[in-house]
Order: C-alpha cells, then sequence, then structure tokens
C-alpha cells in the first residue's frame, strides 16, 4: 500500500469537534473509550520488540513512543473530565507532549506499561462517562488556555475517543506500513 503523508498524519481526518453532538455518536464514542484499552491490547499483543522503533512516516513519533503517549494523554484527558466534575469552568494547563516523548520513561520503559495504565483509565473513563446525564456533559466545561477555548464533557469525551481511533490507525500505519 502506498500512503501519502496526509494519509499517514491524519489517517481518521481531523477531529470532528462540533456545537452538538449526536447522541448515538455519543454513545458509540463512550463505548470505544471503555473498549480502547483492549483494543491497544490486542494490537500490542502483536509486536515484537523490533517493532517499537518503527514509525508511520519519516521523523514521527516511534510505536512506543506513540503508546506511552496514548497513556500520558488519555490519563489527562481523564483528569481533565474529573477536573470539570469537580471545579466550576477550570483552567487547566497545556500538555507538553513533545517534551514528555523525550523523556527517560518515555525512551526506555516497555510500552507493556502503558497498555496496563490505558486498560485502566480508560474502563474508569467509560464507566464515569455513561453514568452522567447528557445536559452535565454540556454543561460542564473547562477552559484550556493553549487553544484558548472552553471545552464541555461532551468534547471531551469526542476528543478522547477520536484521539485513541487515530493513534491507533497511526501505529497499524507504523507496523504494517512502516515509513
Amino acid at each position: 500500500m502506498n500512503l501519502n503523508l496526509e494519509q499517514r498524519k491524519r489517517p481518521i481526518g481531523k477531529l470532528p469537534l462540533a456545537d452538538s453532538y449526536a447522541p448515538a455518536y455519543l454513545e458509540e464514542s463512550i463505548d470505544y473509550i471503555s473498549n480502547f484499552g483492549i483494543h491497544m491490547e490486542s494490537f500490542f499483543n502483536q509486536l515484537s520488540p523490533e517493532d517499537y522503533q518503527k514509525q508511520y512516516r519519516p521523523g514521527s513519533w516511534t510505536i512506543q513512543e506513540l503508546i506511552h503517549h496514548l497513556a500520558e494523554s488519555h490519563m489527562i484527558h481523564f483528569s481533565r473530565i474529573k477536573l470539570c466534575l469537580s471545579l466550576n469552568h477550570p483552567s487547566v494547563n497545556p500538555f507538553p507532549e513533545n517534551e514528555w516523548v523525550k523523556q527517560s520513561d518515555v525512551q526506555e520503559v516497555d510500552p507493556a506499561y502503558s497498555i496496563l495504565m490505558l486498560k485502566g483509565i480508560q474502563k474508569r473513563m467509560g464507566h464515569l462517562l455513561s453514568t452522567l446525564s447528557p445536559s452535565k456533559r454540556k454543561e460542564m466545561t473547562l477552559f484550556n488556555p493553549e487553544p484558548n477555548r472552553t471545552f464541555t464533557i461532551e468534547d471531551l469525551l469526542v476528543i478522547n475517543a477520536w484521539h485513541g481511533r487515530h493513534h491507533l490507525a497511526q501505529l497499524d500505519i507504523a507496523l504494517n506500513y512502516p515509513a
């Protein structure tokens, strides 16, 4: 398969943020979130340690870096949802993902540990989201100064589901059609 740079960068397209979301889309996204750790474990079980350094495009993060990034970013997504539910319109810190990926835990620790993190985080996040009323998911918000935008819990769940699909597609490209 011959993939161009855009197909490698955005294999599932751009993030679908909207002013409102169909209830069925939200429920399907929550289900995906709940099971994302299982999807990642299934992907991970195909890998050999030699695969960890494969990339989805020239100069991109490696499979190992992407797996650790997913655990870190989804941990942040979960904590942001918890902040929305605990504080009145909190402001959150930016997530310096490009700095985090350079750190020794990402570069030197087996990504199997991030799979364990993802399984727990995603199951808990999916459960929490499934227990929230639609009105609460629309009303509870946070402010992120990095994009200078307010996000609802609905937005955060859409972002989390999309982010998982996006990087899982990149991981599949890196494994099967490496750069």
